[in-house]
């Protein structure tokens, strides 16, 4: 009869400390906690699949390519947040993780050190994707390179050299080297003190003139003179063409302007030392 008693106490003291934690702030803010987490769990699996769908559209390549390290990503970005979410409730239901989360952090250090230069070439990738800074087929510099872009991905880019095929990989915490080429190219012509400025100006205007006609010439223009050096005047033609095709066009003006000249009897200049003799009388 005790024993039935006793038995019938214990369940209503727990079914009361049951109902009360139930009906606490703490079991409140818990609930909370979860829904938190969730969100944060639906909203970094959306955006993670979001970004594929869109690297794959930007770079030509199959979702399976582009989503490896994405989805690395997403497996690291839910394990913050459900660690995160289970020591919150922790601290909340009053289990002191002071300890643990120390341990964390000396752990997330350490993690962190190591994986920098990767995180950094994610996040400098994912900048490349949304801002489009440049896409497979621009022409782009890199520390002297001028190369046209074959492929990136969220890590690496890969640049091969218009002047010899070479192909480079820059990491991509690196972009920040890298200049996208314009339309724009100058053409510096040196020429003797000696010769008729007047007679310069209107040949170098008719070899402008031509040069518009170039295949690949989007437009030119004689921008006169520009510079007085030692031993030659410094004359400019500027002119604009797809930075593509910017040899096959340079060699074709340089062409145009060796023609030119010497078909107007213009002769181009060679570095001279002057050397003056004088004699005691």
């Amino acid at each position: 009869m005790w024993e039935s008693i006793l038995k019938t106490i214990a369940e209503l003291d727990i079914r009361d400390n049951a109902l009360k934690y139930f009906t606490s702030s703490k079991f409140i803010v818990s609930v909370l906690l979860l829904i938190i987490a969730a969100i944060l769990l639906i909203a970094v699996k959306r955006g993670v699949a979001l970004f594929i769908k869109k690297s794959a559209k930007l770079t030509g390549k199959s979702k399976k390519e582009v989503g490896q390290v994405p989805l690395v990503v997403e497996k690291v970005l839910t394990g913050i947040v459900l660690v995160l979410a289970i020591l919150s409730i922790f601290q909340v239901n009053g289990i002191n993780v002071t300890s643990l989360v120390a341990s964390l952090g000396i752990v997330s250090a350490i993690v962190g050190l190591s994986l920098q230069d990767y995180l950094k070439d994610l996040i400098m990738g994912a900048h490349i994707f949304m801002d489009k800074f440049f896409v497979v087929g621009d022409v782009v510099r890199y520390k002297g390179t001028e190369g046209i872009v074959i492929s990136f991905t969220t890590k690496t880019t890969k640049i091969q050299s218009m002047s010899d095929f070479s192909v480079i990989s820059v990491c991509n915490r690196n972009i920040d080297e890298i200049a996208k080429l314009g339309d724009f190219q100058k053409f510096n012509i040196p020429l003797s003190y000696s010769e008729d400025v007047q007679k310069v100006h209107r040949v170098l205007g008719e070899i402008t003139e031509r040069i518009k006609e170039i295949e690949g010439v989007k437009s030119a223009v004689y921008k006169g003179t520009c510079e007085f050096q030692d031993s030659a005047i410094i004359y400019r033609i500027n002119y604009y063409c797809d930075p593509k095709d910017k040899w096959t066009v340079w060699y074709k003006v340089i062409k145009e302007v060796q023609e030119g000249l010497l078909a107007e009897n213009i002769q181009i200049p060679f570095n001279q030392l002057d050397v003056h003799h004088y004699t005691e009388k």
